[in-house]
């Protein structure tokens, strides 16, 4: 391979030598910029203003993790036109459902939810009902967990 090279060797002792140094520095993590850390959404039906790659994409660069089937340690499901099961599975297990002007919301202002621990379970649901685009929209208070 490349480093049992004897030449390869050679210059990476010169590098080295030359005050260059290979290992990459570890950087702290700036956690403000994930203000959404430890958190976990499933995008679920269509939505009007992205796809759901762009949507999981949004929550993800804020530092939440996007999967695709609810569980008990879901702590958000946003249901765009057709949510189908995993609306009701939301619902069945008390997992909090913003729809899609709820999720604009929240990415509007990332600092309103917070991280790891808040969201999901009892007092925390913003459900109502997805269809017709009722469900936590921006003027919901118990968002700022």
């Amino acid at each position: 391979g490349y480093f049992a090279d004897a030449r390869n060797q050679k210059t990476i002792a010169g590098l080295r030598d030359a005050g260059v140094r290979l290992q990459q520095e570890r950087v702290p993590l700036d956690t403000a910029a994930l203000p959404w850390q430890g958190q976990t959404f499933v995008i679920t039906g269509t939505l009007a203003t992205m796809t759901r790659r762009e949507a999981e994409g949004r929550v993800k660069a804020l530092g939440a993790s996007a999967t695709s089937s609810v569980s008990r340690k879901t702590n958000w499901v946003v249901a765009g036109e057709s949510a189908g099961s995993k609306l009701a599975t939301a619902e069945r297990l008390g997992v909090p459902v913003l729809d899609e002007a709820g999720l604009l919301a929240l990415l509007a202002e990332p600092e309103r939810l917070g991280g790891a621990g808040n969201g999901g379970g009892a007092g925390a649901s913003a459900s109502g009902d997805a269809g017709n685009g009722e469900t936590a929209g921006a003027a919901q208070p118990e968002l700022s967990l």
